[in-house]
């Protein structure tokens, strides 16, 4: 190859040539360029060669938000109350909000990352699979941040200002780790280096372990401030609230990336990964004094008693089976089956998440920019949906088991648009990107809110052993499936892609059908309700609910 050369990128199987041998020419070109230009604004693997320079205001903007989180937590540690705390957090939207947020910016930055990632990989001569692990090689590292976490966080003497402390703190660690990383990228694509690859990988691991370190202590804190009759609710929005990470990642990476090549044409790879480390660290900052201002110092434990005498003219007779009124044995499958089902849906999801902008870019010749587009358009309708069957559910017009199965099962049926033996093309594939993972968002919804109200505590399936085992499962399967759907679509196509898949989408099916099972097999209560409801007009209604609830769990 001639230097300056354009790459042509590697097409699918079926295609002029094989994943190995664009590597191979990758790094022939990545040598030839090296050697033959000195230039900052050379072509750059047959993509844009232009580096975009920071800022020195970005630095200014940083610091300034630390000095503001510092002043603000020294008139805390005087006995203020911080600037937007709650003084009840139980009854605080605001502080669910804040928790949302936390979700949100969470899943920016995972997704962010993912429309560049492939560009960046060639650049730094590697292929699909090790751009795959860029995007999913943190996670391994989170696991451990997640346990440290804990070991920091005693629950059966709950310290709020630690747990404060934690969250506040390990944003303001995680932008510094950011922007290291940001200028760590932009000085490999001033100099031509590639050996930088590993390092940056290295930090990644610190990113993402700072970053999972107070995972735990939120939830902890959210299941303390969060009303047991409202926890289902909530858990819904969550899921919203990721999705909506997914929506804006994507939609922020194409913007900032329209925004800086401007007019001057298309950026370097590495310039543009650098620059999503930028908004990243500003992110974490914006993040530490959100919680700076909102978490509250103290936060006292939810008294049943007390709140069914405040919620109770509120209440109304549960009108179908929910997981609290299963027998001991059944609560602990429904959160054992809950854990596999946090390991097969998020295999899907990650799967997802970088399989399909590969395809996009590489099979049918989309710019990144609208790869991003598309995928956030999914996400969007998916929270859309995920919305109008959470106001469905509320209403009492399906039921919560119903939609768990037609949500998962929908999945099987999005593999078929998968599979290039139909030829549904582009669009065939974002179809079956919304029914695998649009759907997804209220499914998992249901399954956290089932499997934390099916918990029991001080037993081996409590709320904690839950947590863990979900967040143990959830890694396993983010770490894995990147590489490994990127694998498939460079070795096997969109076939081989969507048989994995639909296998995975027929496993996951099958765990919730089991779990709906359980559900349905609880003994028939419909007598007892169809007397408690003929009794709500003859009974006050707050001594309806207080009898109603007597002796269930928080």
């Amino acid at each position: 190859a001639e230097p300056g050369a354009e790459l042509v990128r590697d097409p699918l199987p079926g295609g002029t040539a094989s994943a190995s041998a664009a590597k191979q020419w990758a790094r022939a070109a990545w040598a030839a360029w090296a050697a033959a230009s000195s230039e900052v604004a050379a072509a750059d693997h047959g993509f844009g060669g232009r580096i975009v320079p920071f800022p020195i205001s970005l630095c200014f903007i940083v610091t300034a938000a630390v000095l503001v989180v510092a002043i603000h937590e020294l008139f805390v540690e005087c006995g203020r109350r911080p600037l937007l705390a709650p003084a009840v957090p139980a009854d605080s939207i605001l502080l669910q909000v804040v928790l949302l947020c936390m979700w949100a910016v969470g899943f920016v930055t995972t997704s962010m990352v993912i429309p560049a990632s492939y560009d960046f990989a060639l650049s730094m001569g590697q292929g699909p699979v090790m751009s795959g692990i860029f995007v999913s090689g943190g996670v391994l590292s989170g696991v451990f941040g997640v346990f440290l976490g804990k070991a920091c966080m005693d629950e059966a003497h709950w310290d709020q200002q630690l747990a404060r402390r934690l969250c506040i703190c390990c944003s303001l660690g995680v932008s510094m780790v950011q922007i290291t990383e940001a200028v760590l990228i932009q000085s490999s694509a001033l100099n031509a280096n590639a050996e930088v690859w590993w390092p940056i990988l290295g930090l990644r691991q610190v990113e993402a372990f700072v970053s999972c370190m107070p995972f735990l202590p939120a939830l902890s804190m959210w299941a303390r401030t969060t009303r047991s009759a409202d926890k289902g609710f909530w858990l819904v929005m969550t899921q919203c609230s990721r999705s909506s990470g997914l929506v804006l990642g994507p939609t922020l990476f194409a913007a900032l990336s329209l925004t800086l090549q401007g007019r001057g044409g298309a950026i370097a790879p590495r310039s543009s990964m650098a620059w999503v480390f930028v908004v990243y660290s500003i992110m974490s900052v914006l993040s530490a004094m959100l919680f700076a201002f909102s978490l509250p110092t103290s936060v006292p434990e939810l008294d049943a008693q007390e709140f069914m005498q405040q919620r109770g003219a509120q209440c109304t007779p549960q009108l179908e089976t929910v997981p609290e009124e299963l027998e001991p044995a059944a609560r602990e499958q429904v959160v054992w089956k809950m854990i596999w089902y946090s390991i097969e849906r998020p295999f899907m999801g990650a799967a997802v998440e970088v399989a399909s902008m590969m395809i996009l870019e590489v099979s049918y010749g989309w710019r990144v920019e609208l790869t991003a587009f598309a995928f956030s358009l999914v996400n969007a309708v998916g929270m859309l949906f995920s919305l109008l069957a959470t106001w469905a559910m509320n209403a009492g017009a399906v039921s919560a088991p119903s939609m768990f199965l037609a949500s998962t099962a929908a999945s099987i049926f999005g593999c078929i648009f998968l599979l290039d033996l139909a030829q549904f093309g582009a669009y065939g594939l974002l179809i079956a990107d919304f029914l695998i993972y649009g759907t997804s968002t209220v499914a998992n919804g249901i399954a956290e809110s089932w499997a934390s109200r099916a918990a029991m505590p001080n037993t081996s399936f409590s709320n904690e052993h839950y947590r863990l085992r979900n967040v143990a499962g959830t890694t396993f399967s983010r770490l894995i499936s990147p590489p490994l759907a990127r694998y498939c679509v460079a070795r096997g196509g969109s076939n081989l892609y969507g048989g994995m898949q639909f296998f995975m989408a027929a496993c996951c099916t099958y765990t919730v059908l089991t779990t709906c099972k359980l559900i349905w097999a609880q003994p028939n209560l419909s007598a007892t309700r169809s007397l408690i409801k003929s009794n709500v007009e003859h009974v006050p209604e707050a001594a309806t609910c207080a009898s109603e609830h007597e002796g269930k769990p928080m």
